[in-house]
């Protein structure tokens, strides 16, 4: 079957990143692939040419006049736009129910905005933390009792590193460590419109994260060196961000017998978060002319032998990231891995020097898929509320303001803008 005609086909407009991101590259070869699907229709991929901005702004203004593209690429804050200006389509019923039912749970509520279903993905990424027992045995941590536990000496090297054993700068760390709970802390309610910022409370974590922020290049560490000096509670925690089965893997094999997954300190929840790959948020234009298309479309991305043909990220499917694992004839354990051509092979979990098992021989993959399922979507918090926050944290961190006037400053700014909004 030859594609069908150029007046009938999909628009994708790519208001967040560029051709060479290999999300983007898996939507432009999967779109060629569906040409030739039975009723399927070309896939046109369109990048902003030269200004980015001027090219979001252009399709935002075609989209509030009832056009534009039949699919926007957007980032975290422009999806809840659209989404909350209603110029997104509600998926709910566009999606199989039996490609939503074997969905990553996080990632269907990720998606919905106001109770709709207003995104798709076809790829996840992961974020949490990894501790040593001794240091806590918890599986989760707030922020407050992460303050305690930190608080309570004085020779930490490091709070947090990152996965190849670097410090954060105070920015950073105070991102990583309190940021992604402020939205359902005591210092914010979004809902009612009132800031705290000028508490105590926010004061301390000002002060813990300068106190601890490198500012310089700190040396890497090999994964043994650092549970060395988690071990010796050096380090508290360890930031890790997952894309796939082996990464997991990896981190389990070098860590998994004296460290555990903690994520990352908040009031609720497992504190693991699941993004979009590479952030990309996906969302449909309401006013498509091409619905049945894009509907078929976005189910060819989501089906079970589509998604094994992507190589970057995880898969959103449950089933595929379980088949994803199998054992040959042999009694050798391998996992599926396709490269950038969408070509698939498998690999080896135990070959030569090379180990991605657990003590025991077997794959991790149960504890994988129990920490896919125990992620939650990221805390959204408003564009006008980071660029606060941000530029009054420079003034702290790298002008040498007090702690007390950047938490006021913050305070009178965010509630300056809560009042606005009401």
């Amino acid at each position: 079957q030859q594609p069908a005609s150029s007046e009938n086909e999909i628009q994708v407009g790519v208001t967040w990143g560029d051709k060479n991101f290999s999300a983007l590259i898996f939507m432009e070869r999967s779109g060629t692939s569906f040409e030739y699907e039975p009723g399927g229709v070309p896939v046109k991929m369109e990048y902003a040419d030269g200004n980015a901005e001027e090219y979001r702004n252009k399709i935002f203004a075609e989209l509030t006049a009832g056009r534009g593209p039949d699919i926007i690429v957007l980032n975290q804050n422009d999806f809840q736009l659209l989404a909350e200006k209603g110029l997104a389509l509600d998926l709910s019923d566009m999606i199989d129910e039996e490609i939503k039912s074997q969905m990553i749970p996080a990632v269907l509520e990720m998606e919905t905005v106001d109770g709709k279903l207003v995104g798709f993905t076809p790829r996840v990424e992961f974020s949490s933390m990894l501790t040593y027992d001794g240091t806590w045995t918890g599986t989760s941590w707030t922020p407050a009792e992460f303050m305690e536990l930190t608080e309570s000496q004085e020779d930490w090297e490091l709070l947090i590193s990152s996965y190849g054993g670097a410090g954060f700068p105070s920015w950073s760390l105070f991102s990583y460590l309190f940021l992604n709970d402020i939205c359902h802390s005591s210092l914010l309610d979004l809902e009612q419109g009132i800031s705290r910022f000028d508490s105590g409370e926010f004061i301390r974590m000002l002060e813990l994260c300068k106190k601890y922020g490198s500012n310089q290049e700190l040396p890497r560490m090999e994964s043994d060196e650092v549970v060395t000096r988690m071990r010796e509670g050096k380090i508290a925690a360890q930031v890790v961000t997952i894309y796939n089965f082996l990464d997991f893997s990896r981190i389990m094999t070098n860590y998994g017998e004296e460290c555990h997954m903690v994520g990352m300190p908040v009031g609720e929840g497992s504190g693991t978060f699941v993004y979009p790959y590479s952030y990309f948020y996906m969302a449909v234009n309401a006013n498509t002319q091409h619905k049945e298309e894009v509907r078929k479309f976005i189910n060819y991305l989501l089906s079970y032998e589509q998604q094994f043909t992507e190589s970057s990220g995880c898969s959103v499917r449950l089933d595929v990231l379980r088949d994803s694992v199998v054992i040959d004839a042999d009694g050798n354990y391998r996992v599926r891995e396709t490269n950038s051509l969408g070509e698939s092979s498998y690999i080896y979990l135990k070959i030569l020097d090379t180990n991605f098992l657990k003590p025991d021989e077997t794959p991790w993959l149960e504890e994988f898929l129990d920490f896919v399922k125990s992620s939650e979507p990221a805390p959204v918090l408003p564009d006008e509320i980071l660029t606060i926050i941000g530029s009054e944290l420079k003034s702290f961190y790298e002008d040498g303001r007090s702690a007390r006037e950047t938490a006021d400053n913050i305070h009178n700014r965010v509630q300056l803008y809560l009042d606005e909004k009401k």
